[in-house]
């Protein structure tokens, strides 16, 4: 199998399946569709980035816009696999979103990124997760080896590469 540049993809593997990481928490980067960016833009974002990033397991369309891709950050501690998805759960979730968040009084920032969503029909997941030892307990949590900083990179990485908006979906509020 090769994805659009020719390359060859391998097996993919979601660190969902890797034992070593351990699931912690899912944001969202909601755009519009036709916002979709392709891969050297995101990938010239990442580069600017001071830290030691292993972006691997990319997987592209037709034109060169991301699938999904893993992104590792060894010195963190931390990983995600991002997934690029559309459709009517989108807009569902999204209009659901909306409701919740305009059953409270919202603050001028957040009122203009609630005229921003009402155009986003697709999204970039976000699945965050933990590195840990085998040998660790998931419940052993004494010392925090978590580092959220590379997480906080990719959702500003994406929502600029999209003109998007980062949201966390277990809190019900936009990030960043």
């Amino acid at each position: 199998m090769t994805h659009a540049a020719g390359q060859p993809v391998g097996e993919i593997m979601s660190l969902f399946e890797d034992p070593r990481y351990i699931w912690r928490e899912t944001y969202f980067v909601v755009f519009p569709r036709s916002q979709r960016p392709d891969h050297r833009a995101a990938r010239r974002l990442l580069d600017r980035l001071a830290r030691d990033y292993e972006v691997t397991q990319e997987r592209l369309d037709a034109q060169g816009r991301i699938e999904s891709f893993t992104l590792k950050d060894p010195s963190g501690s931390s990983a995600m696999d991002v997934c690029y998805v559309t459709g009517s759960d989108v807009t569902e979730q999204l209009e659901e979103f909306a409701r919740d968040l305009t059953s409270a009084p919202i603050s001028e920032t957040d009122a203009q990124r609630l005229k921003t969503l009402q155009s986003c029909d697709a999204r970039f997941e976000v699945f965050h997760f933990e590195r840990r030892d085998l040998g660790d307990s998931a419940e052993d949590d004494e010392e925090e080896w978590l580092d959220p900083a590379a997480l906080f990179d990719v959702l500003r990485i994406l929502r600029q590469a999209c003109h998007g908006l980062a949201i966390d979906p277990q809190s019900g509020t936009f990030v960043g």
